[in-house]
């Protein structure tokens, strides 16, 4: 399923920005991998972040403090959604048109 998708490698730009993701968010050390997927994906621009964790990213609460700091810093923001909100979005499309 996912041939053909490129691996986004962590940048030097990443790193340091997942370290303030964690503090801002007070995303918990153990679980700092969920800051560098945010991070990774503002630093390379990316439109959508796909995520199963409502804690840490996928709530309108998190999307607001993130949207304000990136804004703040000249940053893109990816819309961070669930599994299941782009299953339903699509599911609504009439796939025959």
């Amino acid at each position: 399923m996912l041939n053909g998708i490129d691996i986004l490698e962590t940048t030097s730009e990443a790193e340091p920005l997942s370290d303030v993701y964690t503090r801002l968010l007070s995303i918990p050390k153990r679980s700092r991998v969920d800051a560098l997927h945010l991070a990774i994906c503002c630093v390379y621009e990316i439109d959508i972040l796909l995520t199963w964790n409502c804690t840490h990213l996928g709530n309108d609460e998190i999307m607001q403090v993130v949207q304000k700091y990136n804004d703040a810093y000249g940053l893109s923001t990816p819309r961070i959604i669930t599994p299941d909100f782009l299953v339903g979005k699509y599911m609504e499309v009439d796939l025959d048109e």
